[in-house]
Formats: C-alpha cells, structure tokens, sequence
C-alpha cells in the first residue's frame, strides 16, 4: 500500500469537504484562516514512524540443541504449516530467545517490547515445552489472562496453527465466557494444559464451587506459568482487583507460580534503561507479589537492516536516480542508510541501539539537505523529500522474511476540527483576528475579549456570537447545538460590526440598502415603503459597543454594531437572504469554520479510506478496511448510524441523480415523472439480487416479494427526502444544484385564462410565465414542507413497508423502527384555532407566499390600489380551490380543518446545472461543492459499505460475528470502543482511525499497533476534537503521543471496598455456596416473600464455615503489606468483614428484588386493563405494549437468554457489580437503563439494560436525556418506583450541605457544619435518590447528528468523611509557605462519601426553581413550565406521555435526583487572602498538571467547586476526586507525600506558559504554548477544557501565579492519619520492609523511643528513588538506606551513588546504614536528634 498516496487522497477529500461548508467574505478573515490551514490548523504533515529490525535470536532448532527447549518444540514452532507442508521454523528474535532462558531458569520475568514484536511467543514457547517435559493433563500447567477476550481469540488461533486442532501433544483452551455450554463443559471434564481467559473469568474460577473443585483444586500440583498479558495497562481500581487477585489464586493453590508479564517499556522522564528496568520490576512485584529481578526485565534488541555507513557523496548521487528493486542494493543504498540512521535508529545510554522517535518526512528532508550543505554538496529538500518517500515506498514492499518487510513503517496522521476564527469587538479594519481559541487578545494590557465569527452560509458575511448579559453587556458565545447561556436572563445574540451606525427607519435609503427586497412595496410612483408593521420587529437594534461588549461607548472610541437577536435576513448587500421561518435553526443560517462536526469528519474520512483502498490494485481485497475508535461507546454507536445514514443517503441521491442524467442524456429537456421514478432509481443503484435480499437463494414468490419491499423502501425514502429542511450538513440534489423538483403541466395551467379569471380577475392581467413561477412558489412552498398526497407516506403504508422490509431485506435497506416521516396539511388563511397544529402548513396574506404575492405580483400597478392582507388571503385561497378543481391539489378534511396537498403524481424530477434563486427567500444560490462531486461520482462507490459498532453495549455473540466479519473484510468499516485496543492481530489491517485523542500514549501505541501487524506500511489517523484541552494539546504535540513516555500505571491496592469485595469471594469459597445463573436460585421469587431460600440460608448463616473463612481471609491479608499498612485498617477488619457478610449478601440484592417487583407490578397493571370490561382498543394497544416491555424486563432479570452469564443480572456480576464481590472494569453500583427492543425475534428478549457508574449516569441518564444504542437513540422517560409491601411510590429524603465548604450532613437536625464549624447550613429537601430508569425509543440516527446530544443538568456536590470503625480514613495537611505561613488547607480521605444532586437543567427559564416534576406513583417524568424544549416530553414520540406539570396536581412532585459513592478525594481550602479568579485558576492548572505528571485521563479526575461554581459565593473549597472506581492512588500521593504539590505547582507553571522559575509577578512569562502563538489570558493549551467551559471567561493564566508560586517555593506539612497511633505506626512500617536488616532498624528505634520513619519502600516519583524509610520535614526530607551485602557490588554501587546524588541536588539529607556498621547504628542515630528526635538513650552496650 501506498500509505503517502492514500494520505494525500484522503486529506484532499477532508479539505474539500471542510472548506465546502463555508464561505468568508472578509478577506482579512479570509487569508488568516487560509495561511493557518496552511501552516497546519487542520492536517499537519504526518509523521513517520519507522519499525527497526530486531536483533537476531537463532531458531526453535538452537535452543533444541543446546538443551533449553524438548526437541518436539522445532516440530511444532513451524510458520506456514498445514496438512501438505512442513512450514517454516521459527526465527526468533534476541528477546524471544533472552525470555525462553529465563524461564527454563523458574524465575519470574517481564517482556517490554513493541507492538508486534512476538511477545506472545516469548511466554508461549516455554509453556508448552514444559508441558512436553511434564505429559499432558493431569491438571492446568499454565493460565494465561487477557485483558480483553478480542484478544484471547485471537491468541487462540494463532495456537491451533502450531499446535493443530484435532489430537494436539498440548491441549488448549478458551474459558472466556463466550463459549458454548459443551465447550465449558469440556474444560472442566478435561482440564486443559494451558488455559487462556481473562481476569473475570479468572475471578469466577476462583469463586464458582464447580470450576474451583474441577479447575484450580485439581491444577494445586500442576500448576506452573500465571501470565499476564499487557502488565502496563492494569491501572486504577481494575489493576487493584488484577492484583488482589493473583494473590488470591496463589494462596489457593499454596505453591510457587513461575509469574510471567507482558509490557510497554516504561519510559519515565528522564529515566535511563537500568531505571526503567527497575520501574517495570516495581510494577510487576506489586501486581504478582513476588519480586522480580531488574535483569529479568527483557527489552528488544535491535539491528541493522542496511550496511555501511552514511556516505553524503553517494547520497547526493542517488537523489536522481530511482529507488532500488533488489533487496541486496537495497542494503547498501545510500538513501536507505541515511533513513535507517537519521530515522529510525538511536542509541541509547547502555550503548545498544534504539527507536528513532518519529519524524516528519519535511523535517526530516531538511535534515537530509542540511547534512549535504554541510558536505558540501548541493541540496533541494523538496527533491530530498521525494527521494526519501520514494525509497520508504519501495523499502516498504520489499519483504525479509514472510513477516516483515525491509522499512516497515507508519504513517501518524492527526487531523484537527477547524473551531472557527475569534476578533476582538472594534472595527473590521483594525481588529484583531486568530484562528486559536482563547479569553483575551495577547499582548493587549486590558485584556480584551475574543468572540467568535459565525459566517452566512449563503456569502459568508462574518458576524461575533455572543451572549447579552441581563445587565446589557456583550460577552462571547461558542455556537453550538447545547450551549446555555452563562447565567439566568442572558440571551444570544449575533453581532455585525459597521463602519457607521445602523440605518435608522426615517433613512429609506440606507436601509433598503441591507433589507431584503421582498420587505419593500413598490408603488405606482416607483417609490418603496418599508413593511413597518410586520418587519420592523425583525431589524437589529443599532448601538456602539466598547472593545469590552459594554453599551454606550463614545462613536469615536466605540464600535457600531447591528445586533440580531435572531438573524432573520443577512444585511450585506451582495446576498440579502431572508429566513423567514422560526423553525429554521441558528445552526442553518450561520455556519462556524468547523461546521462539518466530528462525526461527519469520521464518515467522511471512514468513506475516503475505504475507497482510496480500494482503488490500489496491490491491496487485498480483505485489507480494505477500516477500524476506528472510540473512548466512549456510545460514540461509537453514534458514529456507526450516522455513517449509515451518510452512506445511505448518499446512495440514494446518486442514483436519483443517475436516472435523471440518463434520462436528460436520452431526451434533452424531459422529465421522470412520479410513476416511473421508483422503477428508474432502483435500475440506477445497480443492486444485485445478493446486496439487498435477506435470503440471497430465495426464488419465486419470495424473490418477489423481496423485489418489492425494496421497491417500496425506496419509494419510502425518495418522498421523505423531499422534506427540504431536515438535513442541514447533507444538503440535498436540489440544494446542489444538480436536481430541479418541478410539476407537470403547470406551464399549461399558467396559460389556461379560465383557469386564472376564476381565481381572481387581476391574474388575467399579468403574463403567464409570471403565473407559472406562482405556480411553482406555491407548489414549492408545500412541497418542501412535505405536504404531499402519496401512499407510502401514510403511517400505516409506512408500517407495512418497514414490516415487509425487515421480513425481506438485509440491512441497510431494511427499515428499523423509526419515527415515519409524516406528510403535512397545508390550509390557505391561519391555523385553526384549538387542538394539536403542529402538521398544519397556514398559507396566508401574512406569509412569506402572501406578501411576494401582494408586493411582486399583485401590485397597485396591477391591481388598481394596494392589496389588504385579508384580500390577499382571499385570493389564495381561491387559488388553492381552484387548483384543487383542476386536481393540482388535492382536498384533505379532518375534524380540525379542511386542507390540502399535492398529489405525489404531479411532482417530476429534472437534471439541471445550477441552483434556482428562489422569489420568496432571495438567492439562496450557494452550493457545496463537496456534495455535488459526491453525489455524482463518490457516492456510487460506496454501494454494500456498512459499518457496525464493537462495544460492550453489544452482546458478545454479535461482537464475535462482527470480529469475523471484519476479519474478512465483508464489513468494511468498525467503530469500537477499547474492547478491540490490545493485542488482537487483525491480518491485512493496513489503516486505523481514532475518534479522539487517546487518553495516555501506551493507549496510542496499542491502537495504532492494530495496524501494519503483516509488516506492511501503514497509516493511522487520529481526529482532534475541538473544546477537548486533550485532544488539542496532544494535536499540538503529536510527538508526544505518537512516541511518548508510558508511565507505569497507578493502583490503589488500599482502597477498603475493594478489599472487602475480595474477602467476600473468600468467604463464598468457604460457606460453599454456588450462586449459580439467576437469582431465583437465591431467594424465594415465586412466593413472593423473597427471602433467601433454605438451602441458601443455611450456607450464609454456617457458622464453622465463617470461622474457617475468617482464618482464610487472615492468612490473605498478610500477603497484603499494603492494605494492613492502610490507615483505616484495624486488626479485626477481616472478622467484621465476615461478620457482616450474611447482612451485605442479603443487602446487595435489593436493586435486583425492585427492579423485579417493578415488572411485576407493571404487568399486573396491564393485564387488569385486558380484564376491565370497559377498556377501549387504544388502552389495550397500551396495555400491550407495556405488557411485552414487562414480560422482557422480568425474563432479562431471570436471566432467561442463551448467553445468560453474559447479562448484566447473571448473579456472579450482578454481585460484582453492587460491590459485594470484585467488579474489575465492570461499573461498581451502577444505574441501568431499561432500552426496549426494536424488534422481537427468535432467541431474541425484546429488550436490554445499559449500564453506567452512576456518577456518569447522574447525567447520561438524567430526566429526557438521549441514549444512543444500535444505531438508535433512547430518551430516558422514566424511573423506576420500588414495590414494598406498603404499597409502590418513591422515598424522598432531606439532608443539609455547608453553604461554606460544602460538607454533607444527613441529618436535618444538625445546626453547625462538622467540618469547618459554620452555622451556614442549607436544608436540600425531597431527595430522590435515583436507581434505575426506562426508555422509549426516540429516532434512528442520521447524519445530521454530530455530537450526541446532551442535556445540561446543573450538578450539586458535596462530600462527607465517614469513619470505618474507630478510625477515619482522612489526613489532614497545610500547605505552607517558605516562610511558614498558611498557603492552603488539604483534607484527604481514602474513601469519602461523594453525594451528587441534578438539580435541574442548565437552560431552565428560573433557576430559584429546583428539581423535576415526577408522577411519584408511576415514575413518569413531567415537563415543568421553564423547561428547555429538548428534555422531557421533547418532539420524538414521549411527548404525549410526559405533559406540562401543575405544581398542584397529585401526584406529582417536584424532586431532586441523587447519585452518591466512595471516591479517593481531597478537599483543598485556599486561604482567603486568595481571590475567586486565582482559586479558580490554579485549581484548574493544578488539574492539568496531575492529569499530565500521572498520565490521568481528563476524566478520571474530577475538580469541583464547593459549595457550587457560583461566582459570587461559590469556589470557597475544591474538591478533587479521582472520577474511576478505587482510584489509582494519585491523590492519596498528593496527600501523603510532601514534594509532590510543590512539584506539581511547578509543572503547573509550565502548562501554564512560564518558566517553572517564574516570580508572582509573571517575569517568567513565555508569552504562549510554542514559538508564534501566543496566549493571553487562557487557551485551550492551557486552563480552557471542554468541563470548565462555564468559567472560560473568568480563567486567567496570571491570576493563578500567586497561589502556584507559594505552593511551589513552600512546603507541605503531612498529618499523621487520624487515629493512627505509634504502635500502629510501628505495624504499617514493619509490614513494609523488604529485608531483616530494615526491620532490625526499625526494632532499634521503636525499642530506644526514636521518632520512627513516615515512610517504607515509597518511590519518588519524581526522583526514581525508592528509599528504604524516609522521614518528611518541613527543613528537608530525610532518606534512609538500609545497605545489605549485595551493595557492596561495583554495579550496585554505582546505581547507589547515582540514586544518591539525584536525592541530594533536590535538597534531600541521604543517611545509610550498612550491614557491616550494625554495632554502630545506635551511636549514630543518638547523633541526630533533628531526624529521629531526643528518643529514650540507653548505654550502646545494651
């Protein structure tokens, strides 16, 4: 593959379809956004990544013979092998080799080598060659764990091509929970000798009575190799459960496992290979609990592919002459040297040769031009570029081996949404203009305000959005779809700057100047009249605004302005476009830079890659595809349908275009009429019987019925895409100029004089081509608003098709449920009065219609005196009579009205050039270019392109199938969440894509590492969405994703809960109790009582089975340093954990006994309707419907599905995920949504539940919010009403919350705040805590839907400390500064109660209001007056459920939603001396530093303002909490180590644009983010994030350097943990130490009374220096090393002197004491009274 060539094709594509949405007139604006486009906005050069060879390790062959391996291994390690071929033996590489020796030695190691690299072989090898040595069966020899079961397959079939399937010498096999029952029942009858599966099933191994006894007891002695497979990604709450768990399977078989990990190399800052090493042993050791040697830490080798060295002489002699074709010149060509050395190789600090980073083909061409200047020799980098691309192409294809080629290599394109261009409010020549978002001009003193352009979709007039504050003021105001406004009252507002003051009324002239024409009347004289009395409302009010937005500026200093409120027409002259009508968006009038939106860029880009692939004749035919991601599955589910959609469409519309071409080419001038247009589209598709058919075999009758669901889907969507505004990014053939929608015989009617006598005699006056184009305005007016007489747009017709389609098609013309496209009525005169109108089209004297017609047509001229308005609608409607006689229109009647629409037979379809000006809007003559090159060539390539999403919303068979599908290639294009990110090998995968930005570089490495797996070059692309601070700092550093550094993973192995739900595995263990699939084996469902079975009873309740448990659960929690060392652990939170388990077991199940009774009651209610005697048919319609939702919701609870352990209410997950037993990445106690079924079917329930953390789902599953699932969008309708004995109803609570610190208390009888002592409590009333909720079925998704859409909830949040026992899991510390005063107080808790309150929308009209109106005995949520259109009840379908609520209507209450968990958190109270900005500022900055220094995602870490971001008594407190379940333990470091705020404050400098040495004052100022950009006040590379938004114009970079400076020239003064006490102190530190030595030290101090050590074996992080103890003082940290024997050798003591240096230049004191000085440790400690105090001094001979 060609990766430049289809590089360049696809960003050729991108560019022609960014710059098609937008015109700029401006040509200051213009040339700005044209030289940063340039300069690389949008697409920067990519770069090149090149993959080095890998140093040789000999063969299987070798290792046989030199004894390591059995020689049965060089049989079986063999490529290419099959029933008629030996294959090839295996080569392996040094570290494959390096690895297979260290484990025949039985020692732990760790693999950290690139993607693709063979790591799997590395563990595979020697597995199986102890199962050779050892015989297989017998028992488990080796489990592997996976992360993720893509993975697990794909390993699986890698294995059975060496081993083979049928009689394998080694036996392995999947236990994923993706297999068929007799599959499962296969492992367990006859354990496998290598067992691959994942940690959940690993846990359930562990667990489950049957797999424990037939699986791990039976393997105790068998049992050799514990591998995990991609060690680095084990982070936060999932990598504490990994690790929990392998000590559980250890202690369970009581044996030394030979423990073996896979990892990214950790390439810490600054860190040298030896330091590395030591940081992935580190790692390791915490994840096994065992230690592992720094030396059994195995990194790649590398080698040379090229010979010589670089001669520049021979280079400049080659840069004319072609690349060369033979792999031996290829070795010596002096071009490939110079790639392969300037690069692709380095060296690193041991000598040995390492990756090149990254570079881009440009720079790297400059580099090579420099190095011939300097050789004296001539040099043109545009041919030095050419020459290096040329010789990487043909490098590329040439192939070392069958798994390699000579240079393979990537391509890492990143690709930026254009955001829009910002000025600054003054004149258009003077002001100032940027392509960079930020608050403030740079370098103005007064900071004045950026606003972004929006521009005219029609001639690109620029106008500022803004927001008009209630107090009259101006601010800026980012265009989108859900932005709410700042504050109560402010309004949007467009603003267009004037170089003099806007036309008043009494100045005709001026104004006509900027009106639309069609708002004058013309009279007999010539002279025009403005429409005062129904345009006036519509002009822009004229005022002069400062550079600030502020009213009432002097002429001379301000800036006049025309502000809109709604931009009815576009002044500038040159276009004058009116929209007349309210329900056309701001969105479709207006358009910003980046209009085109993610998704659209993703299936424009999804479409070109799959075309450009297949257009190269060297690609497979099963390599054209395309793999996406996504970090968020409902974005890929959004993704999936509206590249559907996009493609659909697209198809449609070129065949139409097709037909009508062909029929021009055919007859010049003719039309299709409507009778042959279905018939002529579908010849134009060009489908096979096999592209649309369901069955492709099928004959006869069912082939023609197939035939005519297709006929009828098309003729479905044809009719529908007549509805002009519904699509505003996918203009349609009309809109492009390509098509021309007319009406038969109208020029007929236009010269039938009886015709125009009958309507109205002034007709007969005018001529007939004036009384066609009334004609056709008229029919185009109700065309485009869809009111249309066709069959098939009846709802019930429409049923019918889309049931005959899904009978018959396969997707995608297989309609799924939908919302139907409905024609409307149009009525000459008004809307009746009464009733819904919302499908009645009023054709009026007042409308748009009516007045072109009074002003342009009907004129006093003509007329003889001026039309009244009621006259002209007299006139119309004769006009609609009239033409509803000749059969033009016809009548259609209801009990509101009589109305009228065209009949579909009328409307003809006609090829044209250009676009028609319409007489009723002005020009509208602008087209896309985009789509009209799309329509009529693009589109027709894209014929059975489909994409699919992969994500865990999906079930696993489906996955399964798409995973092969893809495989495949027949389906092309994959959207998926992290489910497909480690490790799976997908064959042929030359391009990948990513959605976003990933969240850390290991991330970035494993994605794009899906592609070139083959060893061809590939191509990754990456989309940078706009508003992410990630994303755009990352798009403006792609170096350091592409090659940055992966830090190890953080994990929390103390997190309590965590714990616990381990010790409850153990417990179940112990009592022998088998869960088994489905809830109804635990508790007594049919009887109604639900309480536990008998059987169950007794197993909970055994009381030796609890003692045998709490002397397991002991003898675990020693092997646990971490979680006895805890502070909030006591010596019997083992026993108490046990105690409480029966009480906890039981508690657990009462979402699921709710959920239960909820259906129940649900279906009992229906079918009392079937029984009442009075029910009409519509009621039992009803009742039917929520009879199958019910009866689907309790078969989902019961578990009654094929895959039923894969649902969520299996018992062993649904344990695991109320926290009773581990959950790992599953959400611990998270909300479900019930989503009902598009269709039922076979194996099918007609339904599913989603699930999400309930601190996502506070909002994801907020009252009216959209979910998007399977191509479909679900709004949340309900919630769920527990079902108790007294009856249902909900159960609301109160609490009160500090209005000073924002401390929670529950009880309402508290009168002062726990925490900080003040009176001021605010009492929240009507709490509802929320569980569960349920859904209707909203729409499809379409094309039009860029970002999901969201609902903006105002969130409230508070925080508790709660005690475990008799110690509270909090630590207190001040931040203080070089001088010892207060800087800011940090409280911190293991795991503090975090409640989160929706208290109603963002957008809501009155913000005194809290809560949502809900039917307390239903759990329906009502709309309340001031709600936002779009939430509940909105136009999809629930509105008719969900009607506007009166405050006194029963029984319907007002109620706040709650969410609450237990987080890692840290409160942080700055001093008051500190103003709102500067807390502001430097809590966003110190954000952006952790996310940074930690590698934290943006969303794992939340920075809340306490007690509410309000600006005026808000922000008094900042509550960080770590967003993942368990954390990572990065705020417990934050708390707990003195160095670590300091150090972020300095890197928070950094981010901020000054140097880390900076004073308060901003000396230290770099100006901006890199050379030529500047930041003012704040930008997106530094404080501005998507999250912050509401405060972007209250951040400043400078207000935060006070805070940030102190704490970074301070100290922090630790607290011990409350309750903590000397003894307990002694146990956590002895628990800790590694070696006897240390603890004889510590022996030593504890005995003498000497202050002991804050700290065991911690690392700094910054330093990479783990001392033995440390001591953290306020004057200097203290380091104390504990030296053994080993220290004496010449290695070790270099790395120790090297360590110690590091510690001392960063102000440590560093003490040792060695093994050989014991005798004197006593006399040395008694000399340092500053560090280990006065003590209790015995004589040393003692």
């Amino acid at each position: 593959m060609d990766a430049f060539k289809v590089r360049d094709g696809i960003v050729a594509d991108f560019e022609q379809f960014v710059s098609s949405f937008v015109t700029i007139k401006d040509p200051r604006v213009r040339a700005e956004v044209e030289e940063a486009i340039d300069s690389g906005l949008l697409w920067p050069d990519p770069w090149v990544a090149l993959n080095p060879s890998f140093e040789p390790g000999g063969s299987v062959s070798d290792l046989v013979s030199a004894g390591v391996l059995d020689a049965r291994c060089a049989d079986i390690f063999r490529f290419g092998k099959s029933d008629i071929n030996v294959g090839q033996e295996a080569r392996l590489h040094w570290h494959q080799r390096r690895a297979i020796e260290v484990a025949r030695s039985g020692a732990p190691y760790v693999l950290t080598t690139g993607t693709g690299s063979g790591k799997s072989l590395s563990y595979i090898i020697p597995i199986v060659d102890h199962v050779l040595r050892a015989g297989t069966g017998g028992g488990i020899k080796a489990i592997i764990v996976y992360p993720m079961n893509a993975l697990a397959n794909s390993q699986m079939n890698e294995l059975e091509k060496f081993l083979g399937k049928d009689n394998p010498q080694v036996v392995v096999r999947k236990y994923t929970g993706q297999e068929s029952q007799a599959e499962k029942d296969a492992v367990l009858d006859n354990p496998p000798d290598i067992l691959l599966t994942n940690y959940v099933m690993l846990e359930l191994l562990l667990t489950r009575p049957a797999e424990r006894q037939r699986l791990i007891d039976r393997s105790k002695d068998t049992l050799k190799f514990l591998v995990l497979d991609e060690l680095h990604m084990y982070r936060g709450r999932q990598g504490a459960d990994v690790s929990l768990l392998v000590r559980r399977l250890t202690n369970a078989v009581k044996r030394d496992i030979q423990c073996v990990g896979t990892s990214a190399t950790l390439a810490g800052s600054g860190l040298t290979r030896a330091e590395q090493r030591e940081e992935v042993a580190e790692l390791a050791a915490r994840i096994f609990g065992t230690p592992f040697a720094a030396d059994n830490i195995i990194g790649e080798r590398l080698v040379r592919a090229t010979q010589g060295d670089i001669d520049m002489k021979a280079v400049s002699g080659r840069l004319t002459s072609p690349a060369p074709t033979s792999l031996e010149d290829m070795r010596r060509d002096p071009v490939a040297v110079w790639i392969e050395t300037c690069m692709g190789l380095t060296q690193d600090d041991e000598g040995n040769l390492a990756r090149q980073a990254p570079v881009r083909l440009p720079d790297a061409a400059k580099n090579l031009a420099e190095d011939l200047k300097g050789a004296g020799l001539p040099a043109d980098a545009d041919l030095c570029e050419q020459v290096l691309r040329d010789t990487l192409l043909v490098a590329g294809t040439m192939s070392i081996d069958s798994t390699r080629s000579f240079f393979p290599f990537k391509l890492h394109q990143f690709i930026g949404r254009g955001d829009t261009v910002y000025v600054t409010l003054q004149p258009t020549d003077e002001r100032y203009i940027t392509t960079v978002y930020q608050r403030s001009e740079p370098g103005s003193g007064d900071h004045r305000p950026l606003f972004p352009l929006v521009f005219c979709r029609e001639c690109g007039q620029d106008y500022l959005s803004a927001w008009r504050l209630p107090d009259g003021v101006f601010a800026p105001r980012v265009l989108t779809t859900s932005s709410a406004p700042p504050e109560p009252g402010a309004k949007a507002a467009l603003l267009l700057t004037l170089s003099e003051e806007w036309p008043r009324l009494d100045e005709p002239e001026k104004l006509q100047r900027v009106t639309p024409p069609e708002w004058w009347e013309e009279d007999d004289d010539g002279q025009f009249t403005f429409d005062h009395k129904s345009k006036a409302s519509r002009l822009p009010e004229a005022m002069t605004l400062d550079a600030f937005g502020i009213p009432g500026a002097d002429a001379d200093e301000g800036t006049h302005v025309a502000a809109f409120s709604t931009l009815h027409f576009c002044p500038n002259p040159e276009c004058l476009t009116a929209w007349e009508s309210t329900q056309v968006s701001e969105f479709a009038r207006v358009s910003t830079l980046g209009t085109e939106g993610r998704a659209s860029a993703i299936t424009v880009l999804s479409q070109s890659i799959v075309r450009a692939l297949q257009e190269l004749e060297d690609v497979a035919p099963e390599e054209r595809k395309f793999l996406a991601f996504s970090d968020n599955r409902q974005d890929a589910s959004l993704q999936a349908g509206h590249f559907n959609d996009f493609v659909l469409v697209g198809l449609l519309r070129s065949a139409l275009l097709g037909a009508v071409r062909e029929q021009e080419h055919a007859q010049p001038g003719s039309v299709i009429r409507a009778k042959d247009i279905v018939e002529r589209v579908v010849l134009s598709l060009g489908l096979d019987f096999a592209d649309y058919a369901k069955n492709p075999t099928a004959k006869y009758e069912p082939k023609r019925l197939a035939e005519e669901a297709l006929y009828d889907v098309v003729s479905y969507r044809l009719w529908a895409d007549l509805d002009r505004g519904w699509r505003i990014t996918m203009p349609n053939l009309e809109q492009t100029g390509q098509v021309r929608v007319g009406y038969a015989s109208i020029d007929e009617l236009a010269h039938d004089e009886d015709f125009w006598a009958k309507v109205h005699p002034g007709f007969t006056a005018i001529a007939a081509d004036t009384r066609q184009q009334v004609l056709r305005e008229l029919l185009d007016v109700l065309r485009r608003k869809l009111c249309i007489d066709i069959p098939v747009l009846n709802t019930t017709k429409a049923e019918a098709v889309r049931d005959s389609s899904q009978a018959h098609l396969r997707d995608p013309w297989a309609m799924g449920d939908q919302k139907f496209v409905t024609p409307m009525v149009a009525v000459p005169g008004t809307k009746p009065k009464g009733g819904y109108t919302g499908d009645i089209v009023a054709v009026s004297g007042y409308s748009l219609f009516g007045r072109w017609l009074r002003q342009k047509v009907l004129t006093q001229k003509v007329m003889g005196s001026r039309l009244k308005v009621s006259e002209t609608t007299d006139i119309i409607t004769a006009l609609f009579e009239a033409l509803a006689d000749a059969a033009f229109l016809v009548e259609v009647a209801d009990n509101r009205t009589v109305g009228y629409r065209i009949p579909g037979g009328v409307i003809t379809w006609q090829a044209c050039d250009e676009r028609e000006p319409s007489a009723l809007t002005g020009s509208h003559t602008h087209t896309n270019p985009f789509f009209r090159d799309f329509y009529s060539h693009l589109a027709k390539e894209l014929k059975g392109l489909q994409a699919a999403e992969h994500t865990a919303q999906v079930d696993s068979n489906t996955r399964m199938q798409r995973e092969h599908d893809f495989a495949t290639a027949h389906l092309k294009v994959l959207y998926c969440s992290p489910t497909m990110e480690l490790g799976v090998d997908i064959k042929g995968l030359s391009v990948v894509g990513m959605r976003n930005v990933p969240p850390t570089p290991a991330n970035y490495a494993q994605r794009s590492g899906r592609a070139g797996r083959s060893g061809q070059p590939a191509l990754v692309l990456t989309y940078a969405s706009t508003g992410n601070a990630h994303d755009h700092y990352y798009f403006q550093r792609p170096h350091d994703m592409v090659s940055g550094a992966v830090s190890a993973p953080r994990l929390d192995l103390a997190n309590r809960d965590l714990v616990k739900a381990h010790l409850h595995s153990l417990w179940l263990v112990e009592i022998g109790l088998d869960l088994k699939q489905s809830m109804h084996s635990l508790i007594d469902v049919e009887g109604g009582t639900f309480e536990l079975l008998p059987s169950v009873a007794a197993a909970v309740h055994n009381a030796p089975a609890a003692q045998r448990a709490k002397q397991t659960v002991a003898a675990y929690l020693t092997s646990v340093p971490e979680v006895t060392s805890a502070p909030w652990y006591t010596a019997q939170f083992g026993d108490e954990v046990i105690d409480q388990a029966p009480a906890n077991f039981k508690l657990a199940m009462t979402r699921w006994i709710t959920l239960y009774k909820e259906a129940q009651a649900e279906l009992d209610k229906a079918n009392a309707i079937f029984k009442h005697p009075n029910a009409d048919q519509a009621s039992k319609r009803m009742a039917k419907a929520r009879q199958a939702e019910a009866i689907a919701q309790k078969e989902l609870l019961r578990g009654d599905s094929d895959d039923r352990d894969q649902s969520d209410f299996y018992t062993y997950r649904y344990f695991a995920s109320e926290g009773f037993l581990p959950g790992y990445s599953f959400p611990r106690l998270p909300l479900s949504a019930f989503i009902p079924a598009r269709r039922p079917s076979r194996n099918q329930l007609e339904g599913d539940y989603l699930s999400r953390p309930r601190f996502v789902a506070i909002t994801e599953f907020g009252p009216g919010a959209l979910i998007y699932h399977e191509g479909n969008r679900y709004r949340v309708t309900k919630v769920s009403i527990p079902n108790t004995d007294e009856g249902g109803g909900i159960h609301l609570s109160s609490s009160r919350m500090c209005q000073d610190c924002g401390y929670l208390h529950d009880s309402a009888l508290v009168e002062r705040c726990e925490n900080c002592d003040s009176g001021n409590l605010l009492p929240l009333e009507k709490l509802m805590r929320l569980t569960s909720v349920k859904t209707r079925r909203a729409d499809r998704i379409n094309a039009d839907e860029e970002e999901r859409s969201r609902l903006g909830y105002d969130i409230l949040t508070s925080v508790r400390f709660e005690p475990h026992g008799e110690v509270y899991a909090s630590t207190s510390a001040q931040a203080l500064t070089h001088d010892g005063q207060p800087i800011a107080e940090l409280k911190y808790g293991d795991t503090a109660l975090i409640r989160r309150m929706n208290v109603g929308y963002r957008a809501r009209s009155n913000k005194e209001e809290t809560g949502y109106y809900i039917d307390t005995t239903s759990g329906q949520w009502r709309r309340a007056p001031g709600d936002p259109e779009e939430g509940v009840g909105a136009g999809d379908g629930t509105a008719t459920e969900a009607p506007v609520a009166e405050a006194t209507r029963e029984p319907v209450e007002r109620v706040i939603p709650f969410v609450e968990d237990h987080r890692n958190a840290i409160m942080v109270t700055f001093e008051d001396q500190f103003d709102i900005e500067a807390r502001m500022a430097a809590t966003y900055g110190l954000k952006r530093a952790i996310e940074a220094d930690y590698q934290v995602e943006e969303r794992e870490l939340d920075a809340i303002p306490l007690p509410t971001g309000d600006l005026n008594d808000g922000w008094k407190v900042t509550l960080l909490f770590e967003s993942a379940e368990g954390g990572a333990g990065v705020l417990r470091h934050l708390a707990e180590s003195p160095a670590a705020l300091p150090g972020l404050a300095r890197r928070a400098l950094e981010l901020l644009h000054f140097h880390p040495d900076t004073d308060a004052q901003g000396s230290g100022d770099q100006g901006g983010p890199r050379e030529g950009v500047a930041c003012g006040q704040a930008c997106y590379d530094c404080l501005l994030a998507y999250s912050n938004q509401w405060y972007h114009q209250h951040l400043d970079r400078f207000a935060a350097l006070p805070v940030l400076v102190a704490l970074r020239d301070g100290s922090v003064q630790v607290g011990s943990a409350v309750g903590e006490t000397r003894a307990q102190q002694y146990q956590r530190l002895l628990s800790l130490s590694l070696s006897s030595l240390e603890r004889e030290f510590l022996d030593l101090l504890n005995v003498h009374g000497y202050r002991l050590p804050d700290e065991a074996q911690q690392i700094v992080a910054e330093l990479s220096v783990r001392p033995d103890f440390a001591y953290r003082r306020t004057d200097g940290n203290v380091a104390i090393f504990i030296d053994g024997p080993v220290h004496d050798h010449a290695d070790v003591a270099a790395r120790d002197a090297a360590a110690e240096q590091r510690l001392k230049n960063a102000g440590w004191m560093v003490l040792r004491f060695t093994y050989d000085s014991k005798p004197g440790w006593l006399h040395a400690i008694q000399g340092r009274n500053a560090t280990f105090g006065d003590g209790n001094p015995r004589p040393a001979s003692s």
